[in-house]
């Protein structure tokens, strides 16, 4: 068994030389054919290569369309749908009411037998919903005014962040989406 395994290990080695020897393509006809190769693929590209000009325009496009879908879905009539809606809409009231009263809205005798209002919530959104609403008195208008800017500065605050941490525009983009 030794022999023919010997005997099968030299066929494959002349086998191997042979072919090694007998190369059919010369060397510059192969770089030639890689050329036209990488050609090819250049030209069917899917999505051909976009001017600097052409790329802000199709970012400034899908910025566009994404604030107007946002905004669609705030601005439709009625309660936006959340979990805790009926608690941020309570809360907002609440803030605003103490507005009125001449009082900075902290404690609040409205709710629970009494509570510290701007507690236990982000207090920034109903400080400013309620300041919102003094000026345009309609209280869900101005809570989707508000959730929609928050909406649209999170997504601005996170493209800097991730552009300033890949120090990539694109890559800033689709983390702002």
């Amino acid at each position: 068994m030794g022999k023919k395994k010997r005997a099968r290990t030299k066929d494959r080695e002349k086998l191997l030389a042979g072919i090694r020897k007998t190369d059919p393509v010369p060397e510059n006809k192969k770089q030639k054919g890689r050329e036209d190769v990488a050609a090819s693929r250049r030209d069917s590209q899917i999505i051909p290569t976009l001017s600097l000009r052409q790329q802000r325009w199709l970012y400034g496009l899908g910025l566009v369309l994404v604030v107007s879908l946002i905004a669609k879905l705030f601005f439709s009539s009625g309660h936006t749908y959340s979990l805790d809606g009926a608690s941020l809409t309570a809360r907002t009231i609440m803030a605003y009411e103490s507005l009125l009263d001449g009082e900075f809205p902290l404690w609040s005798n409205r709710w629970y037998a009494g509570f510290p209002l701007m507690q236990f919530y982000p207090p920034l959104f109903f400080g400013l919903t309620a300041l919102l609403n003094l000026l345009i008195k309609d209280i869900l208008f101005s809570i989707k005014i508000m959730a929609f800017l928050g909406q649209i500065l999170s997504g601005l605050t996170a493209f800097l962040l991730v552009e300033e941490i890949t120090d990539d525009r694109q890559a800033g983009f689709i983390g702002g989406l």
